[in-house]
């Protein structure tokens, strides 16, 4: 069982540092753009709840992933 462990979680950290490979080459830089990844993930939030989407998004299912797409692709553009 933990070997199965071991290699999910290496499968999942190949994928991010795919995805942000400038993010995830050292701890520091790791720690730095965690925080950037958070202040990115609050401001869309708050955003939403600002505009009136948030209540709207939660009303339709699919739509829920919409903010998240942003904080992620927010996160991408800024690597």
């Amino acid at each position: 069982m933990k070997t199965h462990q071991d290699q999910e979680n290496r499968a999942y950290s190949h994928i991010l540092t795919t995805l942000f490979p400038e993010q995830t080459k050292t701890v520091p830089r790791i720690i730095v753009w965690s925080i950037i990844f958070l202040i990115d993930l609050i401001l869309v939030c708050w955003g939403c709840y600002r505009l009136g989407i948030l209540e709207s998004l939660f009303q339709h299912k699919i739509l829920t992933a919409l903010p998240f797409a942003a904080v992620f692709g927010i996160f991408w553009l800024q690597g």
